[in-house]
């Protein structure tokens, strides 16, 4: 029997075969542990009802109840309703930050929440005085799934005050941004009259910025294991912003 030695494949041929194993490769679905932004589709506001007997009659189809307090907002001393709502699309389950050899692949709900305040009326019902489908926050990249957070932390109503808490920009290492929005009813607008930011670095409050729109006073405080606690004060000028028919931003300096 004779042996035949093989000869070796030229690296011209071997490296185009590499390339063509690659090209031929299933497509991933991102870089596992790699913090990527997300490619979110539009936010499409639903139509919502004008007056309303029930809580029902303000959620829209393909919408669900997440949160509802009640309370006097504009001091009728009548019940009026705040709503947080969220959008159950699955289009809108994003998949970007799914490993390509897990199993079962999670997904991050990039839902919209939508933020909703009607008034009770004498005769009974209420109703809409504002909505608002972006002040809540949609998770911008593949942190957030890996974090495990929620968007939306909690909603109040004390002394004519409406107090949403939101969360953003996480890590799996434990930062966050905790943002507390004030909104309170002026002529026919819930206007945003105080917000609060608060800088985690893990579990340790890093900077806090408190932001005051009735006297145009922000304030920011510094605490650090390197340097001595530091405050900063700052004076700005800005028309009132009002919920649902302005943009409002998460940094207000």
């Amino acid at each position: 029997m004779t042996i035949r030695r093989s000869q070796a494949m030229p690296k011209g041929i071997r490296l185009l075969g590499f390339l063509c194993l690659a090209a031929l490769a299933p497509p991933s679905h991102g870089d596992c542990g790699v913090s990527t932004m997300l490619d979110l589709p539009p936010i499409i506001a639903p139509k919502l009802a004008t007056q309303g007997d029930t809580v029902a009659d303000f959620i829209p189809a393909q919408w669900r109840l997440v949160d509802k307090v009640e309370g006097d907002l504009n001091g009728d001393k009548l019940a009026d309703l705040a709503l947080v709502i969220v959008n159950t699309d699955p289009r809108n389950i994003n998949h970007q930050g799914d490993c390509p050899e897990s199993s079962e692949p999670k997904g991050l709900d990039t839902n919209p929440h939508g933020l909703i305040v009607a008034f009770g009326q004498q005769g009974g019902g209420y109703l809409r005085v504002a909505q608002d489908f972006t002040v809540i926050p949609r998770p911008f990249n593949t942190d957030s799934a890996e974090a495990g957070y929620q968007v939306y932390d909690s909603l109040a109503i004390k002394k004519k005050v409406l107090r949403l808490v939101v969360n953003d920009n996480p890590s799996p290492w434990g930062r966050r941004d905790i943002h507390t929005y004030l909104f309170r009813f002026e002529t026919n607008c819930m206007r945003l009259i105080g917000h609060e930011e608060d800088y985690l670095g893990g579990p340790v409050l890093r900077d806090t910025v408190s932001t005051n729109f009735l006297t145009g006073k922000s304030i920011r405080s510094h605490v650090s294991e390197y340097k001595p606690y530091s405050e900063e004060t700052n004076r700005f000028k800005h028309a009132p912003y009002c919920l649902g028919c302005d943009n409002i931003p998460m940094e207000f300096e």
